[in-house]
């Protein structure tokens, strides 16, 4: 089975750079004002083991290149080259600012491999050996991303595992090897995939793009692109919310899950039956309702940060939520409550109203309001 090299910060600071630069979740990028061509030089990729098959390198990049990028790679047992009867050691070169970016890549293209134009997946002919190094030439005026570089290698090759009148042929032992790379390199990315199915299982790992995929799994509806973090963490309490559905228990965790605030729910029949017929008719039901399978959602107005161009957006998506949740066949309402009393709506003791000691409004220690004053600035 194929072994990788995953490049993260570290792995890419070991390398030289010149016009980009190296970020944490961002990778390798250059600027978009860039008026230079940049080149990314990299330090060894050690194998650990002489002779071994590069197979394959991985470029991911979030936005197609719109420039001329090139990839240009070679191979050794050795972490060095005799020049001028010396030895030289290709990292410390690298690292060296004795050399120019010119004599750089100079020395590069004559050692190379390979040399492939604005690649994705990169077959790696020819590269055999224990380091492995490579540089990215970015030409100028254009911005360039590399999110994620994955290389794959294999000690062994399919070619060994032939018969011997096959690994006999010299002449057509370099066809043979890299016509047979091409299905070790799809085996081995399946065996992958395989590997690590749990990837796609685990909110804390899936990527981005197959949250909503997972998200319908388990019964999380469609959120808005910005609520991934919402799903992630519906997703990672789905188990116990889906055994509460259709309760008040079940809907209130999800709305806290969601919002960060617990609500308060209110069910009309506990409203009627607290009261007798003829009051709830006269006084409660213009605000409940006479359908006894309803309940009400309330939040408070301040608790929801309702403001700017996203408010609607936002009490949409707790109604679609509440919509899914609640039990079939019941009627279900979003009330955000003020934080100001309205007789006839929607007053409650404690959540956005208080009971306290009543006090006369004193102006200069001299006037005094009467208690049936209202105020105006108009």
């Amino acid at each position: 089975m194929a072994k990788t090299i995953t490049f993260n910060e570290e792995l890419w600071k070991r390398g030289m750079f010149y016009h980009c630069q190296a970020t944490e979740g961002k990778g390798l990028h250059t600027s978009l004002d860039t008026n230079v061509t940049s080149y990314y030089f990299s330090s060894s990729l050690d194998s650990m083991e002489t002779g071994t098959n590069w197979n394959k390198a991985v470029i991911q990049s979030p936005v197609a290149f719109d420039g001329i990028f090139i990839f240009t790679y070679f191979a050794r047992d050795t972490d060095f080259i005799i020049n001028d009867g010396k030895p030289l050691f290709l990292d410390q070169f690298i690292k060296s600012q004795k050399y120019s970016v010119k004599e750089k890549k100079a020395l590069f293209e004559e050692l190379s491999d390979g040399r492939v134009v604005s690649p994705k997946d990169v077959l790696l002919n020819k590269a055999v050996g224990r380091y492995l190094w490579f540089f990215f030439e970015m030409k100028a005026g254009y911005k360039y991303s590399i999110n994620r570089l994955t290389f794959r290698f294999s000690v062994q090759s399919y070619v060994q595992l032939l018969p011997e009148c096959f690994q006999e042929s010299k002449e057509g032992e370099n066809f043979l090897h890299r016509f047979l790379s091409v299905f070790q390199t799809m085996y081995d990315t399946i065996q992958e995939e395989i590997n690590d199915i749990s990837k796609y299982f685990d909110p804390t790992l899936i990527e981005e793009n197959d949250i909503s995929w997972l998200a319908d799994w388990v019964g999380c509806p469609l959120l808005a692109e910005e609520s991934k973090q919402i799903q992630r963490k519906w997703i990672q309490n789905s188990f116990s919310l889906i055994q509460k559905k259709g309760t008040v228990e079940g809907l209130s965790r999800l709305l806290t899950l969601i919002t960060g605030v617990k609500p308060a729910i209110l069910e009309t029949y506990r409203i009627m039956d607290f009261y007798s017929p003829i009051v709830y008719e006269e006084v409660y039901r213009n605000l409940y309702g006479k359908d006894i399978y309803s309940f009400l959602v309330l939040f408070k107005e301040e608790d929801l940060c309702l403001e700017g161009k996203f408010e609607e957006e936002k009490l949409e998506q707790i109604r679609n939520c509440i919509s899914y949740y609640k039990p079939v066949y019941t009627h279900s309402e979003l009330v955000i409550l003020k934080p100001y009393l309205i007789l006839g709506q929607h007053c409650y003791l404690g959540i956005n109203s208080t009971v306290s000691t009543a006090s006369m409004f004193l102006l200069n220690n001299m006037t005094i309001l009467p208690f049936q004053t209202v105020l105006s600035d108009k």
